[in-house]
């Protein structure tokens, strides 16, 4: 069964080609080869650490979950925030 990552979804939708290179021609990508990957990478660690106290309370969350990894019978992967509001629905 096929099962892929919404990285892969964001790659796709960012280059088609980029899925054919890679998976299908199996041509590396070395991202650690590219500097705007690393800082990118950075700044998504740095704000995942600043925002684990930070509750969305704007939009009406009552609580949280982090780095939740998820999966069904098609997509896999690790969302960085489920938030919980006050009705026990989750978005």
């Amino acid at each position: 069964m096929l099962s892929i990552t919404p990285s892969t979804i964001i790659e796709y939708l960012y280059c088609e080609r980029y899925i054919y290179f890679e998976y299908v021609l199996k041509i590396p990508q070395d991202e650690e080869k590219f500097s705007k990957v690393l800082i990118g990478r950075n700044i998504h660690d740095k704000k995942l650490k600043i925002n684990k106290e930070y509750l969305r309370k704007k939009v009406g969350a009552v609580s949280k979950y982090i780095n939740v990894y998820l999966t069904d019978d098609m997509l896999r992967g690790i969302v960085d925030e489920i938030l919980i509001f006050n009705n026990n629905l989750s978005e």
